[in-house]
């Protein structure tokens, strides 16, 4: 089903089913290309088991609650990859920033590998930016 989403309005993120999408990639993917303005998704209480790569300009991630709005994924350090690789530090992020002017308010970003003795490294954010903000 295609829909038409205002993005000068919020867009709002709902695990159960209750919002415009159910997963933050999804809605952050939903974007059009020739869409220009600032957009800011309204992410409700839940945890959201994903990988986010955030790479267009001018977004803002709000969450309903620190503590009860979770973006996570477990990657690590030691896993080792198809090509026989181990992934290594810097490609064990859940959530990549690589955009200018983007914000994260009133939400967690958390990297569920597992302990550092057991897995490595794990990062949580990997950003590259400017104007970059993580608030409460």
């Amino acid at each position: 089903m295609t829909r038409y989403l205002d993005y000068s309005s919020p867009v709002h993120v709902a695990a159960d089913g209750s919002g415009d999408f159910t997963a933050v990639s999804d809605a952050l993917a939903s974007i059009p290309t020739e869409y220009k303005g600032e957009v800011t998704f309204c992410i409700h209480k839940g945890t959201y088991k994903e990988r986010l790569t955030v790479v267009r300009p001018h977004v803002t991630f709000v969450g309903e609650s620190w503590d009860e709005t979770v973006i996570c994924f477990g990657l690590y350090a030691r896993m080792m990859m198809e090509d026989g690789e181990k992934r290594g530090t810097f490609r064990s992020y859940s959530c990549l920033v690589d955009a200018h002017d983007i914000t994260f308010r009133n939400l967690t970003i958390a990297n569920t590998a597992g302990k550092g003795p057991d897995v490595g490294q794990a990062l949580a954010v990997y950003a590259d930016g400017d104007r970059l903000m993580f608030d409460h």
